[in-house]
């Protein structure tokens, strides 16, 4: 009888507690590796849609300082933007002002280009708004 209680007094092996703590600890670190992974593909994700927006608009105001100051309109940025092919997830608006509209004062040597481009990120809408100087030479 001494044997038995001495053979039952012994803890080798593994317990049903001991697995199911185990499994989840491992479960829950797994979780977090997951989210954790998710995280990172979103921002990279948000990251490249609003660099290759970036890359649209400042190549369309770049555009603008190379042709003549009269030929700085909307409808010739936007020309200009149909030889880039952007796919239709980004809309791009431009406004061009002349300084002397907001002054009537002064002479039409500035013009003020605003360039806006909206894009959907997992049904959110985003856009980049830059604006620039046009100096009549």
């Amino acid at each position: 009888m001494k044997l038995n209680l001495e053979r039952l007094k012994e803890k080798k092996g593994f317990t049903g507690i001991d697995v199911v703590v185990a499994v989840l600890i491992i479960l829950l670190f797994v979780g977090m590796l997951v989210t954790a992974f998710y995280n990172i593909y979103k921002i990279s994700t948000e990251i490249a849609f609003e660099a290759e927006a970036l890359q649209y608009l400042v190549s369309a105001l770049e555009y603008s300082d190379k042709i003549n100051y009269e030929e700085v309109t909307e409808q010739n940025l936007l020309d200009y933007l149909a030889n880039e092919e952007i796919p239709e997830n980004y809309t791009v608006t431009f406004r061009i002002q002349s300084y002397n509209q907001i002054d009537s004062t002064k002479q039409d040597i500035v013009k003020i280009v605003t360039g806006k481009i909206v894009y959907q990120i997992e049904n959110k809408e985003e856009f980049i708004e830059i604006s620039k100087l046009k100096v009549k030479e």
